[in-house]
């Protein structure tokens, strides 16, 4: 399977795609209906709605457990969502973290729910561009990276900035998915509802982007059958009971179960992989 040309989507039209509903209303409403205060909130109450990738904070925690970096470490986390693996690292691996999105009411809610749950001393959100990051050179122990580049044709530039903004011996965290053996995947996926929003890379150029941008590989593992057990974990877990507290339908609105549907469905029929990576700078 070859990339597709090369074709960039705006900075409008990715934060278009995320930002599609008043998000902080939807989830004050949330909260109304199950009767939470927002002061009440805890780390698990959030676990079922900011983990915006495959795996949920599971794999966070896989990802976090091989990092290699001392609890002193500052890392970037790009793409960084509603803040849940942010608030993750900060809280279990002691890392300083600072998140950027391009979606800016993503950064805002981050900023909301980490001052809900009495981290904001661990954990900072900016809006922001990664292809043009607002940092100087040589600053950060780490970059974490959990399903960020399928948006991001320009894969050269955003390993270029990666490489920049690391320091000398740092480290490059990333789980993400890549496109498989078949194709095309089928939408709506989480990250586009067509191809005009869809960037997948292959894993043999995804690995040498990563090369030629300076990286040296000290991990790289295939986990998509990690990924369909958990999807199946997943739907074991919401058949018994009441539902979570809080959803991840507040982002993905009515579409969310076709997308998993879809996502599982890619996976199983090898459209598309689940990589995790560990790169040294």
């Amino acid at each position: 399977m070859i990339d597709k040309p090369f074709s960039p989507p705006s900075v409008a039209s990715i934060s278009r795609h995320y930002d599609k509903t008043n998000l902080e209303q939807e989830f004050r409403r949330s909260l109304d209906a199950a009767g939470k205060e927002m002061s009440q909130l805890t780390l698990s109450d959030l676990e079922s709605l900011d983990e915006l990738h495959i795996g949920g904070k599971a794999a966070t925690r896989s990802l976090g457990s091989k990092a290699g970096l001392t609890a002193s470490s500052l890392v970037l986390d790009v793409g960084s969502g509603l803040g849940g693996p942010a608030r993750t690292l900060a809280a279990e691996f002691g890392f300083s973290v600072i998140g950027l999105d391009i979606t800016e009411a993503f950064s805002r809610m981050a900023r909301i729910l980490t001052q809900s749950v009495n981290q904001g001393d661990t954990a900072l959100f900016l809006g922001g561009d990664a292809l043009q990051m607002p940092f100087r050179s040589g600053v950060f122990d780490g970059i974490w990276s959990q399903h960020c580049s399928m948006n991001i044709p320009d894969k050269e530039r955003l390993f270029s900035e990666y490489f920049r903004v690391l320091k000398k011996g740092g480290r490059l965290l990333i789980h993400d998915v890549v496109a498989g053996d078949q194709s095309p995947i089928k939408f709506p996926v989480p990250w586009a509802t067509d191809e005009t929003l869809n960037f997948l890379s292959t894993e043999l150029s995804l690995r040498s982007q990563v090369a030629s941008a300076g990286f040296t590989e000290i991990f790289w593992q295939d986990i998509s059958t990690v990924a369909l057990e958990w999807f199946d974990q997943q739907k074991a877990r919401h058949g018994k009971g009441k539902p979570p507290l809080l959803s991840q339908k507040l982002v993905y609105g009515d579409n969310l179960l076709t997308m998993v549907h879809n996502m599982i469905t890619n996976l199983q029929e090898h459209r598309m992989r689940v990589v995790e990576m560990i790169l040294h700078r």
